[in-house]
């Protein structure tokens, strides 16, 4: 139970919630400022 347990909570900080988490620093870095157009590309790849 405790594997099942660690396997799970270490699943959780490689998933797609840190993808999404550092989506607006990386396209700041890549020089896309506007914040709406940024959380639309990313809600366009979620949902596909």
């Amino acid at each position: 139970a405790f594997i099942g347990g660690m396997l799970f909570v270490l699943q959780q900080f490689a998933g797609i919630n840190g993808v999404l988490y550092f989506s607006s620093l990386t396209f700041h870095d890549v020089g896309i400022t506007n914040n709406a157009l940024a959380s639309l590309l990313v809600g366009l790849t979620n949902f596909a």
